[in-house]
């Protein structure tokens, strides 16, 4: 057992990371787009908690 990472397992997982990371934006912005009050109405949930 080798504690050295092939260098294609390292890229295969970042791009994962990246297309998670681009997948996330893309929700987030739909959801402000058609949700804009109940998004703002949980923001100011969240802030109230703390």
């Amino acid at each position: 057992m080798t504690t050295q990472q092939p260098r294609s397992d390292w890229g295969a997982q970042l791009l994962t990371l990246v297309i998670l990371a681009g997948a996330g934006y893309l929700a987030y912005r739909l959801v402000i787009w058609l949700f804009p009050a109940q998004l703002h109405a949980v923001w100011q949930w969240i802030i109230a908690k703390f």
